[in-house]
């Protein structure tokens, strides 16, 4: 990739969010209930930690599993997976 695509990217990605909302079967779905109202999402990052690898939220830190994770662009929410 040249250094000129590669910049490209860069830019792309710094309007890149990751965001998340907490699955209803989720034993933690109760926390949705601490975000302001009207927000079913909050932003999130990836984390080292092997038990809980997704830092942010009422909660602090979820399991992969107990989240749907979408990537924001723009004003647009992409799902990360397929539920």
């Amino acid at each position: 990739m040249a250094f000129e695509e590669w910049v490209e990217v860069e830019e792309v990605l710094s309007e890149v969010v990751l965001k998340a909302a907490i699955r209803p079967n989720s034993k933690y779905f109760y926390q949705m209930a601490h975000l302001p109202t009207g927000e079913g999402v909050f932003d999130v990052q990836f984390s080292t930690c092997k038990n809980l690898p997704v830092k942010g939220g009422p909660g602090g830190q979820y399991n992969v599993s107990d989240l749907y994770l979408y990537v924001q662009v723009g004003d647009e929410l992409v799902p990360l997976f397929s539920s």
